[in-house]
């Protein structure tokens, strides 16, 4: 029910509207209903609830107006200036990405041949994965063909995630189809420009540089390619999304984190953490450098009313710098005076006078450092997917609790995975699959015609279908995980080519491929070798009995 006609139903409503702080003090009301509970009489009150149980004790309800570029540049000045938030987003990246995802091509071929085509499955995914792994894997890959496209996927995660957001492009140039990253600072909405007037007249609009349509479709990118901080000085590019003749993807907007429905801008995935990591680092730089500065300072001596103030260390540095007690001020030889300076902190006796006290200067806050910030970065590294321990390389805790934590983050690496997979490597696959096609490289039966000129849907989906494949995170117990392999394999639970992706031994055709050729080569030049067996009893014990 909407504030307005409640109050209307309990004949207290005024106009205008009641604000926020006066519904909170109108907004209990009772009434006198017909007795329920042991034949008495009581109140049941109706009361609007906002989260906020004792009035006041909230404040103020906030609704956030997200300032993307500053919020973008805070984001990138602590990853320079902050080793905590940079650990967090390399690690994620060198887990999510590596050396970049593997393709393995996956149709569906019951989709297929029920449209009467025949495919050879295995030609099919055998030739296609060849050629696209061998495209991804070289320069010629990008735009500019400074990194292969693995390398701009790295770089690519990396500024989603930091900046909130970028831009990908695609061309169909360099004999395939290349990727080029844009920097989300980049993306800006072309003022001064006669784009958003033309924008209008298409009945669109333009939010952040992005170009939307009346159902919130994402329509083209406003590219700054002039380097100007003038508003309205700056050339602009526009970059439609979908190609308008083909209808192919041309440019995504990958997000490292989103705010709310309908934003067209992403946000840094730290971001609600930006203030903390930038505490954090402050209090560790000013707490190593007050213990390299306190370091300096071996000892110092304390005196009491008995003291008459002299400094015992007084006559070890005259002498050190003049060479004598006895010799007068002359001229000093820097570098044989810094030897005779160091030698006197070694070993010295020093004889205090009366009244005067030596002590060390010391402090145990430094020790305490490694519990404080582990305990707030727990929650941190938490907050953007990754364990702590995974995030810090340190692994402390027992196997079970292990476990659970890398099986948790494998989950976090599949979902990041999919979300990047979708931005970056699909669109490039898709369209070179229909170079391929064209070039008559691949064969793929009623892909034109029924794929294309029919345009269906479900029949080009079921060639397009495929799997990226990425690093698994290692077990601490690798036998067990082979058992248990082996076991769902044997209980038909399960694939070679599955158990393979999960243990991280690559693509499961190629491994058994290279397993008939070696035990073809085996049984030519090794024949009767037999094979060894780690749960034999005699592998368990290789020394028999006298």
């Amino acid at each position: 029910m909407k504030i307005k006609d409640f109050f209307k139903r309990k004949q207290l409503y005024i106009e205008p509207e009641l604000s926020h702080a006066e519904l909170l003090s109108t907004s209990t009301i009772q009434e006198q209903k017909e007795a329920t509970y042991y034949g008495q009489e009581y109140l049941i009150r109706d009361k609007l609830y906002d989260a906020e149980k004792t009035t006041g004790e909230l404040g103020s309800p906030v609704r956030y107006e997200i300032l993307h570029e500053s919020l973008s540049v805070r984001a990138w000045q602590l990853y320079i200036e902050s080793d905590l938030a940079k650990l967090i987003i390399l690690q994620s990246s060198k887990w999510v990405v590596g050396n970049g995802l593997i393709y393995q091509a996956d149709p569906y071929k019951d989709i297929i041949e029920q449209k009467g085509y025949k495919i050879d499955n295995k030609k099919f995914n055998t030739l296609l994965e060849q050629k696209i792994r061998l495209w991804f894997n070289d320069k010629r890959s990008t735009h500019n063909q400074s990194m292969n496209f693995h390398q701009l996927v790295n770089q690519i995660y990396e500024h989603g995630k930091v900046g909130g957001d970028c831009l990908v492009i695609f061309r169909v140039e360099n004999g395939g189809v290349t990727g080029e990253l844009v920097d989300g600072a980049n993306v800006r909405t072309p003022f001064g420009t006669s784009y958003i007037e033309e924008a209008e007249k298409r009945g669109n609009r333009i939010i952040h540089g992005v170009e939307i349509d009346k159902s919130n479709t994402h329509i083209a990118y406003y590219v700054l390619i002039t380097d100007t901080d003038y508003i309205g000085k700056g050339q602009y590019k526009r970059v439609l999304c979908k190609g308008e003749k083909t209808g192919r993807t041309q440019a995504v907007m990958y997000y490292g984190s989103r705010y709310r429905i309908g934003d067209v801008r992403g946000l840094p995935s730290y971001a609600s953490s930006i203030q903390k990591l930038k505490t954090l680092d402050g209090y560790v730089e000013a707490l190593a450098t007050a213990t390299f500065e306190r370091a300096k300072v071996v000892f110092f001596t304390e005196s009491n009313h008995l003291s008459d103030g002299t400094n015992p260390f007084n006559v070890g540095v005259e002498q050190a710098i003049t060479g004598s007690e006895d010799t007068p001020y002359q001229e000093v030889n820097f570098d044989e005076t810094n030897k005779r300076i160091y030698k006197t902190t070694g070993k010295q006796i020093v004889n205090l006078p009366t009244g005067t006290t030596l002590k060390a200067l010391e402090s145990t806050i430094e020790m305490r450092l490694g519990d404080f910030l582990k305990e707030n970065m727990i929650y941190t590294t938490a907050a953007n997917g990754i364990p702590y321990e995974v995030a810090t390389m340190l692994y402390t805790n027992s196997f079970s609790a292990s476990r659970m934590a890398t099986l948790s983050f494998q989950h976090f690496l599949d979902v990041e995975r999919y979300n990047l997979k979708e931005a970056t490597y699909k669109p490039v696959v898709n369209i070179m699959l229909e170079l391929l096609i064209t070039s008559g490289e691949i064969e793929a039966p009623g892909y034109f015609n029924e794929g294309i000129i029919k345009d269906n849907f479900y029949f080009k989906a079921a060639y397009h279908n495929c799997r990226f494949i990425g690093k698994q995170v290692p077990s601490a117990d690798v036998g067990k995980d082979v058992k248990a392999s082996i076991l769902a394999i044997n209980g038909g639970l399960s694939t070679h080519e599955h158990e393979a992706e999960l243990l991280g031994k690559g693509d499961a055709t190629t491994i058994l491929e290279k397993l008939g050729k070696e035990r073809e080569l085996k049984e030519k030049y090794l024949p009767g070798l037999e094979e060894f067996n780690p749960e034999s009893p005699k592998a368990k014990n290789p020394v028999e009995p006298k």
